[in-house]
């Protein structure tokens, strides 16, 4: 589910928002104390699952050797989410498949 305040619709030059989804709400551990937790919710959660599976995608993709243009990345997890085109303005392409 999209939080309320997350950034939904189009851009002034006609792209769809958001791109992509990542799972969000994740209970970490805290700074706190031994034992502490912590919910990190919204980008803060979602982050670290986009930018992991960015990571394994672009490995795959350039077979573990030589650059690859980030874009293709993008453009690859944005046509791997789990919502099939054509894409709305509240979820995108959907999960991170």
């Amino acid at each position: 589910m999209v939080a309320g305040f997350s950034s939904r619709g189009w851009t002034t030059d006609g792209r769809i928002k958001p791109d992509l989804l990542a799972p969000t709400n994740t209970e970490t551990a805290s700074n706190a104390s031994d034992t502490a937790l912590r919910t990190f919710n919204g980008t803060s959660g979602a982050t670290p699952y986009a930018g992991g599976a960015a990571a394994l995608e672009r490995s795959w993709m350039r077979g573990g050797t030589g650059s690859l243009d980030p874009g293709k990345v993008n453009a690859f997890m944005i046509l791997t989410g789990a919502q099939p085109y054509p894409f709305d303005s509240t979820r995108g392409a959907g999960k991170i498949v």
